[in-house]
């Protein structure tokens, strides 16, 4: 069934329709705060869960369901008006436009554009669990859906869908981290990071699901004042400012807000604001008619609370999944060093065997004895990190990052030990070769001439024999 929502405007003002229409909806444009349109959808199907398309100036919208709603001429305005809902939770026109995937810049202008962009890659994913799926614009403009893994880039514009006991962790160029739990449906609008200049900037938005939120390096780069991130959901806009959080969209729309650390600056769709989080054991609760009130995190309702803690159990366990496969990796890399410093040493033993070398040969054997050292260490290290992640006390681990870096300057160690043992028995090898060259010739003239002064000792004898 495809429903036409005709955009009317107030007397005074006008604009063109089309009135091919099937199931044409009645309602009109309403006018909300700070004077900006807004139409409204028949349930949260659309709103929350529809795909998007621009098809001309409309703009359709197709439920889970197949149901098919137009609104015609969107796009012929400037700005386009809100989707709502009559509860009051709603969509504004730059978080329609983060679901359209639409291949060029500046979509909210009227006419139509040809020019693609070029994907930039603003983070990868740490961890995913169960059915985790990226949509994105594919190099022939048009949008693909694909399964994400572990290590998988991710770029600007894509947008996050986990399915049921899923999980997804993703970390940007700087270091902040944004995760989403089951069930859960998001986009990556915005991101930059420039060290340099200090700047940084992240903004997603989330329609429904868990998620957790943690600023990089970006939350040092704010201005005072200023949030250096904003998460938008369809009952609030969350300005974020140096914080962590902990989220839930529920599939009403309604937003609960965990306070960790930081502070956040929680508006309407349309700016007007709700409530500021700055304490922590205290949560945000932003209701779906835009209302908003801080409550101490015992307060809370049991659905808001069993909701908070589905999320957090399933982070638990994604972290506990890191920590395993953090471990795995490090093992490898242990191996692969060791593996590496002994063929080194191997090879100059050879080395030293054909030409002498006894001191490249032992320089070898210690190089060797370092990196089974070094590797023995990254191998406990990994078992620690499996025993942490068997006993879920993945937040009492050092900080990841840390970790990896370490364990990848122990590796380099190692395998740069091994080179440099190699070229020195290598080097040795080639000295002792080429003053054993330098030695044969003196050692034939020794000899011829050892050779000649016999000869003429025996003259002498035969003479004297003579006589």
């Amino acid at each position: 069934m495809v429903s036409r929502q005709n955009i009317e405007l107030p007397s005074g003002a006008s604009t063109a329709t089309n009135d091919v229409a099937v199931n044409t909806a009645e309602h009109a444009v309403e006018w909300a705060v700070n004077d900006h349109p807004a139409i409204y959808l028949p349930d949260t199907s659309f709103l929350l869960e529809g795909q998007f398309e621009r098809v001309g100036f409309d703009l359709v919208i197709t439920n889970p369901d197949g149901v098919v709603f137009v609104v015609a001429d969107y796009f012929s305005f400037t700005p386009p008006p809100n989707l709502m809902l009559p509860d009051g939770i709603g969509l504004s026109p730059e978080m329609v436009a983060e679901f359209l995937h639409l291949p060029f810049d500046g979509l909210m202008f009227a006419g139509e554009a040809t020019s693609a962009n070029a994907l930039e890659k603003i983070g990868e994913v740490t961890i995913s669990i169960g059915d985790v799926r990226v949509k994105r614009i594919g190099d022939d403009g048009e949008t693909v859906e694909v399964s994400l893994k572990r290590g998988d880039a991710l770029f600007k514009g894509d947008e996050l869908i986990t399915g049921d006991r899923a999980f997804v962790k993703v970390r940007m160029l700087d270091g902040t981290q944004f995760n989403l739990g089951k069930n859960a449906r998001a986009s990556l609008t915005e991101f930059q990071y420039d060290e340099s200049a200090k700047l940084g900037q992240f903004e997603a938005t989330v329609l429904r699901g868990g998620f957790h939120y943690k600023s990089g390096k970006i939350g040092k780069f704010a201005a005072s004042g200023r949030a250096h991130s904003k998460i938008s959901t369809p009952s609030a806009v969350i300005g974020i400012r140096g914080s962590e959080a902990d989220g839930f969209v529920a599939e009403d729309g309604q937003l609960v807000l965990k306070h960790i650390s930081g502070q956040f600056e929680v508006s309407d769709i349309n700016g007007n604001l709700v409530g500021i989080l700055d304490s922590p054991e205290n949560a945000l609760v932003v209701f779906s008619d835009g209302s908003g009130q801080v409550t101490p995190l015992a307060q809370l309702s049991p659905e808001l609370n069993r909701a908070l803690n589905e999320y957090t159990q399933g982070a638990e366990a994604a972290e506990a999944l890191e920590a395993e496969a953090e471990a795995a990796e490090a093992e490898a890399e242990a191996e692969a060093a060791e593996a590496e410093a002994s063929k080194a040493a191997e090879a100059g033993r050879s080395r030293s065997r054909g030409g002498g070398g006894a001191e490249a040969a032992a320089e070898a054997e210690a190089a060797e004895a370092e990196a089974d050292s070094r590797s023995e260490k990254q191998k406990q290290a990994s078992g620690g990190g499996r025993s942490r992640s068997r006993g879920g006390g993945g937040t009492k681990q050092k900080p990841r990052r840390r970790e990896e870096q370490q364990r990848e300057a122990e590796a380099a160690e190692a395998r740069e030990a091994a080179a440099e043992a190699a070229e020195a028995a290598e080097a040795q090898t080639r000295a002792e070769a080429a003053e054993a060259r330098e030695q044969k010739p003196r050692r034939r003239r020794q000899s011829r001439s050892r050779s000649r002064g016999g000869e003429r000792k025996q003259r002498r004898r035969r003479q004297q024999r003579r006589r």
